[in-house]
């Protein structure tokens, strides 16, 4: 399956909504995050994983998709993934962005 992802940006001065109306994402079966040492990993549809590597000093994160990058930058993104709070802080951006084009659904994975 062919996934077509263009590159986002979430900027402070931008809504989640006006965000999500540019978010252009197809082929998506489903997506699953979940985060280990050192990374967040999702995967989008059946069988491709990636990546998602934590830029602490720019403070946003990077999903590396082999083709091209997938870049959130978010407020409070860094403070969230800290604090264990992915799933209650970042996620939900994550899916109201990709569920809004394309019905996607997110699960995360919190076995530690």
């Amino acid at each position: 399956m062919q996934m077509d992802i263009k590159d986002l940006v979430i900027t402070a001065e931008e809504t989640l909504d006006d965000a999500a109306k540019r978010v252009e994402a197809q082929a998506l079966d489903s997506v699953y995050a979940f985060y280990e040492e050192g990374g967040l990993e999702v995967q989008f549809g059946q069988d491709r994983v990636y990546k998602a590597n934590i830029e602490s000093e720019s403070g946003h994160i990077v999903l590396h998709t082999g083709e091209r990058y997938f870049t959130f930058y978010y407020d409070d993104i860094m403070e969230a993934w800290y604090e264990k709070e992915l799933e209650q802080r970042f996620l939900p951006v994550l899916e109201k962005l990709i569920n809004r084009q394309t019905g996607a659904s997110i699960q995360l994975d919190t076995d530690d």
